[in-house]
């Protein structure tokens, strides 16, 4: 078993000099393969989701954006800008003494109201899953402070960019009527969907694609609970509590001072993890930032 500290990991292929060009430029990535499952799989299901809700109705033969619901979601956007204007104390607000005296209340109507409007569009977030994915968004970013989550919550409702809540509903509101997402992003760049893609086709670095691995890891389904073996089988790395098991649930706790009393040892006192879960312990308190994982192989996708 491998506790895992990070979604993915490069390691530079080492080379005698007689290797050809690709062997001495190869990179191997090791990935948890149900993490680039859920980036893939769970917009998929999103952007189902949205045609259910009433985004489509059925006119003159075809498929097209409701142009009410279109009307809502441009309307329920510029009411989430507005508020962050207000909890960021951004222009008018700026010397505005009640926005000044009410930032903290006005933080958590703006995460309700972002909330609302993640679920208006189909992405079922709640408040523990919206947590997640605000604390995991930039780990050099400390969200227990409020300033830290405002300019987290500014960073997701940043201007429109591929993948982010802004860009999805600019995509939306300018698709009013049509049988087609059709849109462009700040900079410029077109981009044109199927209705039933919504949400797919985005990097695995985009906002829409940090929400599904947020998803993922507080509701996870026993789909991407599943790894894929090098040959092509699907395996479910289930297992009975043990040793390892309990010493990581005893780390991830707040309960007593495991790894502070560990470091302790000669044998452990230059321990990574250790020193990783005093860190988790003292910023993150509630974070199960260690997992377990199950090494299954290695495959070679190059050859």
């Amino acid at each position: 078993m491998l506790a895992q500290l990070a979604s993915s990991i490069d390691v530079s292929m080492l080379s005698n000099g007689n290797d050809n060009q690709a062997d001495r430029d190869r990179i191997w990535r090791l990935q948890s393969s149900n993490t680039l499952r859920a980036v893939r799989n769970i917009p998929r299901r999103w952007s189902k989701r949205a045609l259910s809700i009433g985004m489509v109705k059925y006119e003159n033969g075809k498929n097209i954006v409701d142009s009410n619901f279109a009307n809502s979601v441009k309307a329920q956007m510029k009411s989430i800008i507005e508020l962050s204007d207000k909890v960021s104390l951004r222009g008018e607000y700026k010397r505005d003494q009640k926005a000044i005296s009410n930032v903290e209340s006005n933080l958590k109507k703006l995460e309700k109201e972002l909330i609302d409007l993640y679920n208006y569009i189909g992405i079922p977030f709640d408040q523990q899953t919206f947590n997640y994915f605000v604390d995991n968004y930039d780990q050099n970013v400390d969200t227990n402070t409020v300033e830290g989550r405002i300019k987290i919550i500014n960073s997701i409702l940043g201007e429109p960019a591929s993948g982010n809540i802004r860009f999805i509903a600019k995509m939306i509101s300018d698709s009013s009527g049509k049988d087609s997402f059709n849109s462009e992003t700040a900079r410029g760049r077109q981009i044109k969907k199927e209705l039933s893609q919504l949400f797919e086709g985005f990097k695995e670095t985009s906002d829409i694609s940090k929400m599904a691995l947020a998803m993922n890891a507080i509701h996870p389904t026993s789909q991407e609970f599943s790894v894929r073996l090098p040959n092509g089988s699907m395996a479910y790395p289930i297992n009975q509590n043990n040793f390892i098991t309990d010493r990581v649930r005893d780390l991830n706790t707040t309960a007593g001072n495991l790894a502070i009393t560990l470091s302790k040892s000669p044998y452990a006192k230059r321990s990574h993890l250790l020193q990783v879960a005093k860190e988790f312990r003292k910023n993150v308190p509630t974070a199960n930032q260690i997992k377990l994982n199950i090494f299954v192989g290695l495959k070679d996708a190059n050859r």
